[in-house]
């Protein structure tokens, strides 16, 4: 009897959200043969944006909602240490507690390694080790390209400690910075931020923060939230605030909205 197939498995955004969640339990459980997880999450999920013809996959819905998507990285990101005579490595990439936020292009080209002259982004070190047994794809031709199959043979295998480190820093960074993304798209459609950095601020120096009328309220100060709205037909949508000035603005914007 035929198994029936529900959802379908070979539907692309259905599997750039199982990719999500295999690359959870990859940062979660620090597993060490699973390494194709986090390549595969950075090429179907955020290296196919670049290819605008491609209407089925996750990372074009993502593109059409044109969601921000920052991704928190250790202060000094990417700062390189000397390992070995040869190797200067970014020994730490992810930390929850003294961390900034960068925007996932600039996170996927950071020079995390440099090898005798060269210099190794973070989206070559993750592909090094997907193209060198655990993903049997080829790596495209560029001249301009480093030689990753020398990153995989000089550097990962003879730092594996900090290489196998690196991989679990890397995975904890896209699942903290595609964790509220992914929660919009699996149904919690809530107008609310996960992230503490992005939440508005509720108290100044120990004080609540007030309004003119000493009402407390507010102060969204590079805070932020996003909502995925579905299309559907004879719709619209209304978006109602209220804004009170907390003093005179001499020059600049007080808010900054941006919808399609």
């Amino acid at each position: 009897m035929n198994k029936k197939l529900n959802p379908n498995p070979f539907n692309k955004k259905i599997r750039g959200l199982e990719y999500y969640n295999k690359l959870q339990i990859f940062a979660e459980q620090e597993l060490d043969n699973r390494f194709e997880d986090l390549a595969l999450f950075i090429r179907n999920v955020i290296t196919e944006q670049n290819d605008k013809n491609n209407l089925k996959t996750l990372a074009y819905e993502l593109r059409k909602y044109d969601l921000l998507l920052l991704v928190p990285v250790d202060k000094n990101f990417p700062n390189r240490l000397s390992i070995t005579f040869k190797i200067e490595c970014c020994t730490q990439i992810y930390n929850s507690k003294n961390s900034k936020s960068i925007t996932i292009e600039k996170f996927l080209s950071a020079p995390i390694i440099q090898w005798e002259n060269e210099l190794y982004t973070l989206q070559n070190f993750v592909f090094a080790i997907a193209y060198s047994g655990s993903i049997h794809w080829q790596p495209e031709s560029k001249s301009n390209e480093p030689d990753l199959s020398k990153l995989y043979d000089n550097v990962i295998c003879e730092i594996p400690e900090t290489s196998l480190r690196l991989t679990h820093d890397i995975a904890r960074c896209l699942v903290a910075a595609y964790k509220e993304i992914f929660e919009k798209f699996n149904g919690c459609n809530n107008g609310y931020s996960d992230i503490m950095s992005r939440q508005p601020m509720v108290a100044n120096n120990g004080q609540l923060i007030k309004d003119g009328y000493g009402n407390i309220t507010c102060f969204f100060n590079h805070s932020y939230l996003q909502i995925p709205i579905r299309e559907q037909a004879n719709y619209g949508i209304r978006i109602c605030l209220e804004l009170q000035m907390q003093n005179t603005i001499q020059q600049g914007f007080i808010a900054t909205f941006k919808y399609q």
